[in-house]
């Protein structure tokens, strides 16, 4: 559905029960979108991911000669927005990742595929929407500070200490405190490390 430039409000509830619906292109006249206009209706809500800095401090615990798991503890920042409405939203998260690992070694080079679980918790972040500052964690469209989901990540470690990783992580509750807005949590990392 493509919405005419001369709209300037969503009525409350205009899509709601739309179950089929999945697209919607609201022109930038649009100024107010009522209340569960889109209540079982459209399932997305776009939004372009940014680049984001992460830090990480992980221990290694072998249980096997080349099996073992790995935690610690990670520190993300997660940056989005939405052409729409001048939307940008930026989020400080805590990780805790639990990964099983198997190392595999040729030579001077190791490959470790690693796959498990994490659970994180938001720590603080903005949103901003045409121009008024808002924390991401409360009031309405508010977001969850508690993550839970699963994370992957091939890495490569060269000699005895460097490494360089791909990976992803995927949420899989909702984020969104309303239940009628379905938002999920997808990402996908490049790291680069330093074994001690």
């Amino acid at each position: 559905i493509v919405l005419p430039s001369s709209i300037r409000t969503i009525p409350e509830g205009l899509f709601s029960g739309c179950a089929r619906l999945r697209s919607v292109t609201i022109p930038d006249s649009v100024e107010n979108i009522g209340s569960y206009t889109f209540k079982d209706g459209l399932e997305s809500y776009d939004l372009e991911m940014g680049i984001g800095p992460k830090a990480s401090l992980y221990y290694d615990f072998y249980f096997i000669d080349n099996f073992g798991l790995e935690t610690g503890l990670s520190y993300a920042q997660v940056n989005a927005s939405n052409e729409r409405n001048n939307g940008t939203i930026t989020v400080s998260n805590l990780f805790i990742p639990v990964r099983a690992f198997y190392d595999f070694h040729f030579g001077k080079f190791t490959l470790t595929p690693q796959i498990g679980i994490y659970a994180g918790y938001g720590i603080g972040g903005k949103t901003k929407v045409d121009g008024g500052t808002n924390d991401p964690f409360s009031g309405e469209g508010a977001l969850k500070r508690f993550n839970f989901g699963a994370e992957d990540e091939i890495l490569f470690t060269f000699g005895d200490h460097f490494t360089l990783g791909l990976g992803s992580q995927e949420s899989v509750i909702n984020l969104c405190e309303d239940k009628e807005v379905k938002t999920s949590s997808s990402s996908l990392y490049i790291t680069v490390g330093w074994k001690f």
